[in-house]
């Protein structure tokens, strides 16, 4: 065909086993031992950026719209080098930021982002997938209905908001309503909603997502199912945004509950379970 691979490894340690290329035409590698890589011209030459990479164990990769690169870490079996969770760079690489909110293990073996600030990240071994609707900077667990103690597949999202992994051989989805092209973190809401939890039923803590459009007092609080009010998540002046929450429900007994919004003449009710 007269076409044929070209080795360019200049710079490059052993190892280099990820390799993204990002719009702007900036390549990088990751290693399983050596850290993060990256060349501007192609691969013809490479520099190693590890500043503030806690692990260099790199396991995967991504970025969003936002030229936000993401990197996975997990232990590396040969030096023992523990992984770290997930780093995040808003510098191309210059500079790294360990990303550990909300996320419970150090063992990540996927990420997958739709580009937008919505991340997905997986742990190595276990069910344990995670979401950040911020740019990681806070993480909540998205694994409801998945196996326990199973390894997990790649995480795939489609446009629409639905998303699909694998587990032992056997594929998964969930719908949900923050991901889609067309949310963005930066982007001020057009209406205000409240959307459904996640997950739901939930035990014992579940995260309740709104969108605000313009500044005014909001306020969102669960009740039980005689209308008796259980907590308030919500009580002060929000300026135009997206916002989540998070209900604790480990005081409670089992059952069907009811979060409430009211912000000026809107007003919204969904109902949420408790399953213990």
């Amino acid at each position: 065909m007269g076409f044929s691979w070209t080795n360019v490894k200049s710079g490059l340690g052993s190892c280099t086993g990820n390799v993204m290329i990002m719009t702007n035409g900036l390549v990088f590698g990751g290693s399983g031992i050596e850290g993060m890589y990256k060349s501007t011209n192609y691969g013809n030459s490479w520099t190693q950026i590890n500043n503030g990479l806690t692990s260099t164990n790199i396991s995967t990769m991504t970025y969003d719209n936002f030229n936000n690169i993401y990197v996975g870490t997990q232990t590396n079996i040969y030096s023992g080098m523990p992984g770290r969770g997930v780093f995040k760079s808003s510098d191309f690489g210059a500079t790294w930021v360990n990303l550990t909110n909300g996320i419970t293990t150090s063992e990540i073996s996927q990420l997958a982002t739709v580009g937008n600030g919505i991340i997905f990240t997986s742990g190595a071994g276990n069910n344990a997938i995670f979401r950040s609707t911020n740019f990681g900077n806070t993480w909540s667990q998205f694994s409801n209905g998945l196996p326990n103690n199973s390894a997990v597949g790649p995480i795939c999202i489609t446009k629409s908001g639905y998303i699909f992994t694998s587990v032992n051989n056997i594929i998964y989805k969930i719908f949900d309503p923050l991901t889609g092209l067309n949310y963005n973190p930066y982007t001020i809401p057009f209406e205000l909603i409240l959307y459904q939890n996640y997950p739901n039923p939930f035990n014992p803590t579940t995260t309740i997502s709104f969108s605000v459009p313009n500044s005014q007092f909001v306020m969102l609080k669960v009740y039980d199912i005689l209308g008796r009010e259980i907590s308030t998540l919500v009580n002060e002046e929000k300026q135009p945004g997206n916002y989540e929450v998070k209900f604790d429900g480990n005081n409670l007994a089992s059952g069907i509950y009811y979060y409430q919004i009211r912000a000026g003449q809107f007003v919204d009710t969904k109902k949420l379970v408790l399953l213990k």
